[in-house]
């Protein structure tokens, strides 16, 4: 564990006190469950980019509330904020207690992945990009069997709860907050998934062919992080860097004409929306535009490449069956 983590002042606020809610890095909500047995929920971690990773907790079987250490130098005034909205908006519903501690750890689930696995968010486009990955890895693992599997209602749940959050922090309208996240619906037992359009086949398809183009063209040519498109975005500073769940980076103006990784004085400042403290920052660059493109060229066979090749030949195989369909 990290020298720099240490336990923080802790506020214990009800969910009837809705005015009290002035420190939100600080807040432990406090309530009472269905079965009469109080709970507390320290929401305030959150607040901190690097903190102790509680994700292996299981709320089910603890029934308990377990304070993190945090990293204060990590503090994120934006996420003060974000969490001081969240909290008043869903206490002055008059919400059953039970039903704001599933937001509460609903809420942490999502920033767990997003400081864990993520890109740890302190912007609108950072948090939407998060979601996305989160909603991913969430489809998998409802499509999982045993004990790491996820139900619908589960899925759908924690889902909303990151939706409803990033509307919620950014005083998004419903027209607003579509545009960006569609919202998630519920697929009861009964329910049928929406057919498919020539629409969405056709979508789907130059898909493919810009992402068998783009990918293919960088392995041949030792391009990395491989400059990517996104649909429906015009934006050319788009870079794909790893296999991980955060793997979509926008690095403007971080590279040469040639493909080189300029300086980093020189890119540090498009780097600060990923982390706030300059040692991070170095480490970020180092290994993402400079020990991973190392890596890249000199042609070992890591797990990029091998997500890339895949990447190729499922794009080429759709394109060919659909050519293929075309003509028969």
């Amino acid at each position: 564990m990290s020298n720099s983590f240490n336990d923080r002042q802790l506020i214990e606020i009800s969910t009837k006190q809705i005015e009290d809610i002035v420190d939100p890095q600080y807040t432990v909500i406090v309530g009472s469950r269905a079965d009469g047995v109080s709970f507390k929920v320290d929401i305030g971690r959150v607040c901190y980019t690097n903190r102790e990773n509680d994700s292996g907790h299981s709320r089910d079987k603890t029934k308990s509330y377990i304070t993190g250490l945090v990293d204060e130098s990590t503090l994120s005034i934006e996420r003060v904020e974000w969490l001081r909205r969240y909290l008043r908006e869903i206490l002055q519903k008059g919400l059953r207690d039970e039903t704001v501690r599933g937001y509460l750890h609903n809420l942490r689930y999502f920033f767990d992945f997003c400081d864990f696995e993520g890109s740890k968010p302190l912007t609108l486009d950072d948090l939407a990009s998060n979601y996305k990955y989160y909603q991913i890895n969430l489809y998998q693992k409802a499509r999982l069997s045993g004990a790491k599997s996820i139900s619908t209602t589960t899925l759908y749940d924690k889902l909303n709860t990151a939706r409803d959050f990033i509307k919620i922090a950014y005083n998004l309208s419903d027209i607003d907050i579509l545009s960006i996240i569609p919202k998630h619906r519920h697929m009861g037992h009964n329910s049928k998934e929406r057919d498919s359009s020539l629409e969405d086949f056709k979508n789907f398809l130059q898909t493919c062919i810009t992402y068998f183009n783009e990918f293919s063209y960088a392995i041949l040519n030792k391009i990395y992080p491989i400059p990517i498109t996104l649909a429906k975005s015009s934006s050319n500073d788009y870079y794909w860097d790893s296999t991980r769940k955060y793997g979509i980076k926008k690095l403007p103006n971080c590279f040469y004409n040639s493909g080189e990784p300029l300086p980093f004085n020189e890119v540090k400042n498009a780097l600060s929306n990923y982390y706030n403290c300059e040692h991070t920052k170095k480490d970020f660059y180092k290994n993402t535009l400079i020990n991973n493109r190392n890596t890249w060229i000199n042609e070992n066979l890591d797990s990029r490449k091998i997500y890339a090749y895949n990447l190729c030949t499922y794009c080429f195989y759709y394109i060919y069956l659909s050519f293929t369909a075309a003509n028969i």
